[in-house]
């Protein structure tokens, strides 16, 4: 509860007369440290890394880092201080096969993008288990503002194919993603004819996939 609120001074106490309880799981399979990430506490982080470093890479029951419910909380303060102190987290794939990276893309807010492309524009590039990029992710989620900050930021990864051969424009068009399409084309145009890995356009895809509004 304590590191959930932010109270630093209650967390300074309990570190130092009751530190076994900071490795205990709740309900939902958190340690205190994940609590605190959620919630954007860096005072609470600070303690807790000055009682043990090794904290702030601890696994949730799913096997979620500190960085991973941070960056899908949209805490960027949490994750500056995460990316300072904790970097080698935010390359620590979930049981899922995500990273951190991959659950800020789902966000609208691109604050922990943003955050994590200043120390590492190659992470914005990492794939998951199934080589979905950032980009593909905010593409299949409709999270515009971050397609459009990716494009700005990364736009390399525009053109990157995950496992089934898709770059991020043809997920857009297989989901009825119009918003997505038009913002990409209206800064790529060109990327209405990019071929697929298996040479399909985006309008083959949408064609394919009954997806009228994509067309």
């Amino acid at each position: 509860v304590a590191a959930a609120k932010g109270a630093v001074r209650v967390v300074e106490y309990l570190l130092e007369h009751a530190s076994p309880t900071f490795a205990m799981l709740d309900v939902d399979g958190h340690m205190p440290v994940h609590l605190a990430a959620m919630g954007n506490h860096v005072g609470v982080l600070q303690a807790m890394q000055s009682s043990s470093a090794e904290m702030l890479s601890a696994l949730t029951k799913s096997g979620l880092t500190p960085a991973h419910v941070a960056s899908r909380s949209g805490s960027a303060d949490a994750v500056r201080f995460l990316l300072e102190h904790a970097r080698a987290s935010f390359e620590t794939a979930s049981a899922d096969g995500w990273l951190p990276v991959h659950m800020a893309a789902c966000l609208s807010d691109v604050s922990v993008l943003r955050a994590i492309q200043s120390v590492s524009v190659e992470m914005l590039h990492s794939g998951t288990k199934s080589g979905e990029t950032a980009a593909h992710i905010a593409t299949s989620m409709g999270c515009v503002q971050a397609v459009e900050y990716l494009m700005e930021a990364s736009p390399g990864s525009l053109t990157m194919l995950d496992g089934h051969g898709y770059a991020p424009v043809h997920r857009a068009a297989l989901e009825n993603g119009v918003l997505v399409l038009q913002a990409i084309l209206s800064r790529i145009p060109g990327m209405i004819s990019l071929p697929s890995g298996c040479g399909q356009t985006p309008i083959h895809v949408a064609a394919f996939a009954g997806s009228l509004k994509s067309i």
